[in-house]
């Protein structure tokens, strides 16, 4: 844990000092000069939204197969800053989204849950085809109002959070790859009256997409996958697969129509301990 805080506090350290030589003043432009800095305000993300990552930062809206419900999220990440110094840039970012699950019923529908995403991201480009993500990020999840009347029991969940993850491109970019950690500083549980700490605890996650089939520069049929190893369970698993056409302005912004199969431990925090077994089709906005 010191050493992930310490990589962090690093690149806090990085990106301010950066920003403070390049003031308008004399020395400061020579010090830009001399090591190549320069500075881009809110400019396009450099990491892209893991496709199959059932909580990346996005709009979408997916409908149950074999159900009623209907799960949508509504965030986006905005990128803030670029520095660029010595061949790299270093992008902070900050992203949120909450997340819903809809039940559809004859004439009436009814909100389940309520899930919160806050992060912030400070992400490394190293090459045209490496990055590195690292953030500190915060979750709180929670039933409804709806789903409380219903008669399901509320519990707290709530997690601190930081990630480190490499991505890379491979394949002429048809290829995406990406793994890394996330370790839990604060993740608590209470139900039933009983609180239950499990700070301390890590996640291993990796994933990948593929395009498949190029109509064009900006069409294609891809595949991707998505796994999350959580220690919490002694490292099982929550899988997710999706495959569908996306439209493409550039790597990192897309739109797709998809079919996804979500299998393993649940996502939503108020459930925390199912399993589930779950497929939609949807549409997703990566912008």
């Amino acid at each position: 844990m010191k050493h992930v805080l310490g990589y962090l506090n690093l690149l806090f350290l990085f990106c301010n000092t950066l920003v403070a030589q390049t003031t308008d003043t004399t020395t400061s432009k020579n010090w830009c000069s001399k090591y190549h800095v320069s500075v881009n305000k809110l400019p396009k993300r450099l990491v892209p939204i893991f496709t199959a990552d059932a909580r990346a930062h996005r709009l979408q809206l997916q409908k149950n197969t074999g159900g009623t419900e209907f799960f949508t999220s509504m965030g986006m990440q905005f990128p803030l800053v670029n520095v660029n110094a010595l061949g790299k840039t270093l992008q902070f970012s900050v992203a949120s989204s909450v997340y819903t699950t809809l039940k559809r019923y004859t004439k009436r529908g009814e909100t389940v849950n309520v899930d919160y995403f806050v992060d912030f991201f400070f992400d490394l480009k190293l090459t045209e085809n490496w990055l590195l993500r690292s953030s500190y990020g915060h979750t709180s999840q929670h039933l409804s109002d709806d789903a409380i009347n219903a008669g399901l029991t509320p519990i707290n969940y709530v997690k601190d959070y930081v990630q480190l993850h490499s991505v890379h491109y491979l394949l002429n970019n048809r290829l995406l790859l990406y793994g890394g950690f996330y370790y839990f500083h604060n993740y608590k549980i209470g139900e039933m009256g009983v609180a239950k700490n499990l700070s301390g605890n890590s996640m291993l996650h990796a994933g990948t997409e593929f395009t498949l089939y190029s109509f064009n520069p900006s069409n294609a049929i891809y595949l991707a996958a998505d796994v999350k190893l959580r220690e919490e369970f002694k490292f099982d698993n929550t899988h997710c697969v999706q495959i569908g056409y996306k439209l493409h302005q550039s790597k990192q912004e897309h739109f797709r129509l998809a079919y996804q199969y979500l299998g393993g431990y649940e996502e939503r925090g108020q459930f925390y301990k199912n399993q589930t077994n779950l497929h939609t089709l949807g549409v997703f906005f990566d912008f």
